[in-house]
């Protein structure tokens, strides 16, 4: 098939473009600056395109520049920026016009899980408006997978946790900190993705995408420790407001701090796959 994928300089957006062209799709990777694109080593293999989600007309114009194209994967977040959610809800509109327009049969949208019950935290409402505004009644049928925490070098909750465990060796442990979740490597991440592409392997729909063990953010710093060869105690303290915990996370870890900020308040949720899940 022909492919476009979104936000193609990004962590898993990199990745996936490598892995679609090893399953001999043709890509077109687009992103808001192509030239950041000559960086990565499949540069020479795929059709680079300026495309910028806030703009329709951007949007619109690389759909006209790269010609017929079957499937979109849309990877494209604002999180940690101020106003997010409005930016994410247009960016998405704009996207599935355009797709839309163009003749392109599916989207792909790789979000996050979306608890029941109990109000959301900004980062997970904003994943389930974006799904919202992708699946035009008359647009390209959408497939989205759902994934809590993605384990892998350079993604950005792995590398908080790998920031905590490697440095911190007196750790504060939240209620929260005990809440379940289902984390995912990135290598099943880029398969689930893959398949998600053609329609006789995964139908149009949501599904929830996870590992085989479920475990807690405190199980997640316990395993990183043990196998990094750190130590590190961990002190229960009573109810934190993940609003408090995420303005210090902001401060103590090299992150953006409107990122690790709008990453921790999710922390107030389970994190665990539906039934549904694939």
């Amino acid at each position: 098939m022909r492919i476009l994928v979104t936000g193609a300089t990004g962590y898993v957006g990199s990745r996936l473009v490598t892995a679609l062209l090893a399953d001999g799709h043709q890509v077109v990777a687009a992103c808001r600056n192509p030239a950041r694109l000559e960086r990565l080593g499949w540069f020479a293999d795929v059709t680079p395109v300026t495309l910028d989600a806030a703009d329709p007309e951007s949007v619109r114009a690389a759909m006209q520049a790269v010609g017929p194209v079957d499937v979109v994967y849309y990877l494209v977040h604002a999180i940690g920026q101020r106003g997010f959610r409005n930016a994410d809800r247009a960016a998405a509109t704009n996207v599935a016009a355009a797709a839309r327009d163009a003749g392109v049969r599916r989207i792909v949208y790789l979000g996050g899980f979306v608890p029941t019950g109990g109000a959301l935290s900004e980062h997970l409402a904003s994943r389930a408006e974006v799904a919202e505004a992708l699946a035009l009644e008359d647009g390209p049928e959408l497939v989205w997978l759902g994934a809590a925490i993605i384990v892998g070098a350079g993604s950005t909750s792995f590398e908080m946790l790998r920031y905590v465990g490697d440095r911190f060796p007196l750790i504060p442990m939240p209620t929260w900190m005990d809440n379940p979740i289902d984390p995912i490597s990135i290598r099943d991440v880029l398969h689930y993705l893959v398949a998600a592409a053609d329609p006789d392997r995964v139908p149009a729909g949501a599904y929830d995408i996870c590992g085989p063990d479920t475990t807690t953010y405190r199980g997640l710093l316990e395993t990183y420790a043990r196998v990094a060869g750190r130590w590190h105690a961990a002190v229960r303290v009573g109810p934190v407001d993940t609003a408090l915990a995420s303005l210090i996370t902001g401060l103590a870890l090299p992150v953006p701090q409107g990122l690790a900020g709008d990453l921790v308040e999710s922390l107030d949720h389970p994190m665990v796959a539906s039934v549904s899940g694939l």
